[in-house]
């Protein structure tokens, strides 16, 4: 694969992961299950090193079913992110937010 074409892959995991991070952390109004799902994310990481360098960066060539195994991931998360932030939940999400912060719409 291209070298830019695994940044390309990076970006849309990365992308990915922090919006799910980002749904978490609205949805419950605490990093906590933000940290545990970025733990999980870096096994996972960990799992491929053969890939990754010393600065974090794709390197390795990327073989067919690790891009299709990150492309499934990454749908997934955003799809649960999606999920966490749908419309149907502003009113629980407010609430969360101003029983923590004590602030008004």
């Amino acid at each position: 694969m291209l070298k830019c074409g695994t940044t390309l892959l990076q970006v849309i995991s990365a992308s990915a992961a922090g919006f799910l991070l980002c749904a978490l952390f609205i949805r419950s109004g605490s990093l906590l299950p933000s940290m545990l799902m970025h733990a999980i994310n870096d096994v996972y990481a960990f799992m491929n090193l053969d890939l990754v360098s010393e600065a974090g960066v794709m390197e390795g060539t990327l073989k067919t079913s690790d891009i299709v195994l990150n492309m499934i991931l990454s749908v997934l998360q955003i799809i649960i992110a999606i999920y966490l932030l749908h419309p149907s939940a502003g009113d629980e999400i407010m609430e969360t937010w101003n029983r923590k912060w004590g602030k008004e719409n």
